[in-house]
């Protein structure tokens, strides 16, 4: 064998060990890809999975959950305003209508309407309770000093007074020789709730 034959056997052989560290270098370099990037790849795919899942079930809130709590939401907001209109009524009626009788608070509100109309007030006292099912009176007998001008005052600011008022019956005595003004007696009823009361009928308050 020639020297040439020789350095070219050579050159051969190194060539073919210089492949094989190059494969056995890509595959070992592929399975290190392969064991470390799979756990990634998996994790990678439960993310995935996760979001599918939530984007559809925010496509189940948005097409059917959620109309069905808006209708929820929108009859609570309803209760809750019917009921805050329930509540004031019954303050209302309870100021308008109160389980007792109050009478000296109705004297005062009698005084003050007289104020307010400039009417002298000559007389203001109850006759007693009168029980009834339901709503029970007090009488009230007002006697009162004024012109026809305040007269219509006086009437005006009964009937819008906060307490329901009822009035009765009234008499006017005139005799303008001995007084330009009116004398107007009223017979007037307050309503009490009969269940505030233990008293018996035309007992005084």
């Amino acid at each position: 064998m020639s020297r040439g034959q020789v350095i070219a056997g050579m050159k051969e052989s190194r060539t073919r060990i210089i492949y094989m560290i190059v494969s056995g270098g890509a595959v070992c370099l592929l399975l290190v890809a392969v064991t470390f990037l799979s756990p990634i790849a998996i994790r990678a795919n439960k993310i995935i999975a996760t979001k599918t899942r939530m984007e559809n079930r925010i496509l189940i809130l948005r097409n059917d959950e959620l109309p069905e709590m808006e209708k929820e939401v929108s009859v609570a907001t309803r209760m809750e305003s019917l009921w805050g209109a329930l509540i004031e009524k019954h303050e209302l009626l309870t100021r308008q209508v109160p389980e007792n009788p109050e009478i000296g608070i109705l004297i005062e509100e009698f005084t003050d309407i007289a104020e307010k109309t400039g009417v002298e007030i000559l007389n203001a006292s109850s006759t007693g309770t009168i029980l009834k099912p339901g709503f029970s009176t007090v009488p009230i007998e007002l006697s009162v000093r004024c012109s026809y001008s305040k007269l219509e005052d006086l009437i005006r600011e009964i009937e819008s007074a906060e307490r329901l008022l009822r009035i009765d019956a009234f008499r006017i005595d005139s005799d303008m020789t001995i007084d330009p003004l009116l004398h107007i007696e009223f017979k007037i009823s307050a309503f009490i709730r009969s269940s505030g009361m233990a008293q018996s009928p035309n007992e005084s308050g």
